[in-house]
């Protein structure tokens, strides 16, 4: 998922533009949501949502990116994140 997504977000950005802060926003975004509470999780989206209008993504581009990925999360990992373990946690997502 994470490559389809930085692929789509890439598309959208202005040439020149990196799209490091936007990989490194991306990548905690799956840690808050299965091990961390939920306003991590929030931040995490708000963090990337900064990422993406700080490369020159139009705000409502941004809003909708931000908005797809939070649906994909929760529909794809809702039903985990209900019955993981904090030694999951700890492996997968180096997170205590």
């Amino acid at each position: 998922m994470k490559k389809t997504v930085l692929a789509a977000v890439a598309a959208m950005l202005p040439a020149g533009a990196s799209a490091n802060e936007i990989e490194d926003a991306m990548k905690r975004i799956g840690p808050a949501y299965m091990c961390g509470p939920t306003h991590e999780y929030r931040e995490a989206l708000d963090e990337l949502k900064q990422a993406l209008l700080g490369a020159g993504v139009p705000e409502m581009l941004a809003g909708y990116a931000v908005e797809g990925i939070s649906d994909f999360v929760t529909k794809e990992h809702a039903a985990k994140r209900e019955t993981i373990s904090a030694k999951e946690c700890a492996e997968v997502y180096g997170r205590a």
